[in-house]
């Protein structure tokens, strides 16, 4: 197996010796994880330690002893996606500081071309120049304004207006921190205003003509630089325009996401339908805002519709949560639970990271969203899910676990081990009815003739058993309940196939019910 993969994704040699050890193994202490890893004995809990803090090995504690085992290998792709979610948090921050240094190797190219404004009046003159220079019909471009005090920002709706009235546009980029700026001048006549999901830099550019106003600080405190020169104003206008159709912004912190999902709520038609990869925020306030969000969508959207990865009781709960808002859920049985979500309304993708501090990247791109959407009503409308390995195969197990009560029952047709011994497998299953013995979940098994020597009794209690004649034998096992139907094939590599389907389900019910009755 090549494992530089797993190198170049930030795990260490003896971390991946550690971690296939324990994909072969399953559940050991360490002592045999020692042997087949290669790892020292005083080195081992300090490597596990590491795998647990990363999420890809877990552990339980059975009397008094730690039995250690990997997680299911998808979590590699989720522990991927907390890599990539790190590093574009670092890219941001470098990016907010990018502009402050760019700012301060410009402004010193260009000293004696600079004239220098302090106070409101100065910067009233500052500004003022604007109207002097722009004549109707020209275009100021302003950015990134964050937010400001109220006398800065009754002076700037004032100016705004004044530019209006004598036909000069503005064309203003806000950052999260100003956006309740943006809202209070966008009525006010030619002017176009975008938020994005963005810091504030230390200056406020201001481009017109063949100028650049760079505004520092609030009315107490504030300084404009004022620089005539074509390049300068031309290289702001690059900057400028980049930023303004950026295609990805990113949103960081509680209150920047909501802002993010706010603006999806505010620009969502009667006749669009959304369609989300939903899981469930961590953060109680964020996960309360969540329900409120999709409550709001549904109100004015044609029809939302949510999937949640992973039939645990939290993404039950959840779903339920939301389906009483107004919004249509259903829950994908895979084993494992994803932490990021991704929302897809018109040409608009959200996709959050919910993490301490949730992220949110923001994306407009009409061929993404469809791609994303397509894959969603695969999804939507899959009846058959399949499931391969062993670790997989056995999850449809857990599942009954989780789901079904204190007497309540499934069914088994041509219950079975395989043809080939599998270890792994008859740990797993010894295992499993130990628990739903201890739960009293009850089941009725038709086995195959070959376990007649091998089942045990006790063992399976609370259940019934029959043997099916050798002429019926298969290494198909069947098994279902409810709605859900699992057919399996226990063999090295293990393979189920999960089907949802009330009328197949009874249907197997009834031949169940012909050969349980029949006397062979």
């Amino acid at each position: 197996m090549d494992t530089s993969i797993l190198r170049n994704i930030g795990l260490t040699d003896s971390e991946i010796n550690v971690y296939l050890a324990l994909l072969e193994l399953g559940s050991c202490t360490t002592g045999p994880l020692v042997d087949r890893s290669g790892a020292t004995s005083s080195k081992i809990y300090e490597i596990l330690d590491r795998l647990i803090q990363k999420g890809l090995v877990s552990y339980v504690i059975q009397a008094g002893t730690k039995y250690f085992e990997a997680v299911d290998p998808q979590r590699l792709l989720v522990y991927l996606h907390e890599k990539e979610a790190q590093l574009k948090e670092k890219e941001a921050q470098l990016s907010t500081l990018l502009p402050e240094l760019q700012l301060k190797q410009t402004l010193s190219k260009y000293k004696s071309e600079a004239q220098i404004y302090k106070g409101m009046k100065g910067a009233k003159t500052a500004f003022d120049d604007v109207l002097k220079v722009c004549k109707k019909g020209d275009t100021i471009f302003v950015f990134v304004v964050g937010d400001v005090d109220p006398i800065l920002n009754r002076f700037f709706i004032h100016h705004y207006a004044e530019r209006a009235k004598r036909g000069i546009k503005t064309k203003t980029i806000f950052s999260e921190a100003g956006r309740h700026l943006y809202e209070s001048r966008k009525n006010i006549p030619l002017f176009e205003g975008k938020v994005i999901g963005a810091t504030s830099s230390a200056a406020t550019i201001q481009i017109y003509g063949n100028k650049v106003n760079l505004r520092m600080g609030n009315s107490d405190n504030i300084v404009c630089v004022v620089i005539e020169n074509e390049k300068l104003a031309k290289a702001f206008k690059e900057q400028f325009d980049l930023m303004w159709d950026q295609r990805v912004a990113t949103y960081e912190g509680e209150q920047a996401v909501r802002n993010a999902y706010q603006s999806v709520v505010e620009t969502t038609k009667p006749s669009e339908e959304i369609v989300v990869f939903a899981t469930k925020p961590p953060q109680q306030s964020v996960s309360d805002y969540n329900v409120l969000w999709n409550q709001q969508l549904a109100q004015k959207a044609k029809r939302v519709r949510l999937l949640y990865s992973g039939e645990t009781e939290a993404n039950k709960k959840r779903a339920s949560e939301i389906a009483e808002v107004g919004c249509e859920t259903k829950i994908l049985p895979t084993p494992y639970a994803s932490p990021i979500s991704t929302v897809v309304a018109g040409s608009t993708i959200l996709h959050s990271v919910w993490q301490e501090k949730p992220t949110t990247f923001k994306i407009e791109n009409k061929v993404v969203a469809e791609a994303l959407r397509e894959n969603f009503e695969y999804l939507w409308n899959q009846k058959v899910h399949v499931f391969e390995g062993v670790k997989q195969a056995t999850h449809f197990f857990r599942e009954i676990l989780a789901t079904l009560k204190a007497g309540e029952e499934y069914y088994v047709i041509n219950g079975n081990y395989g043809t080939k011994a599998v270890p792994q497998l008859r740990d797993f299953f010894f295992s499993y009815h130990k628990k739903r013995s201890a739960k009293g979940i009850k089941a009725k098994f038709l086995f195959n003739q070959n376990l007649k020597d091998k089942v045990n009794h006790l063992a399976l209690q609370p259940s019934e058993y029959k043997f099916l004649p050798a002429i019926l034998q298969s290494p198909l096992q069947i098994t279902f309940y409810q709605t859900k139907l699992y057919i399996s094939l226990w063999e090295q590599e293990a393979i189920g196939f999960l089907i949802e389907n009330k009328k197949l389900v009874d249907a197997f019910k009834s031949y169940f019910d012909l050969l349980w009755n029949q006397k062979w």
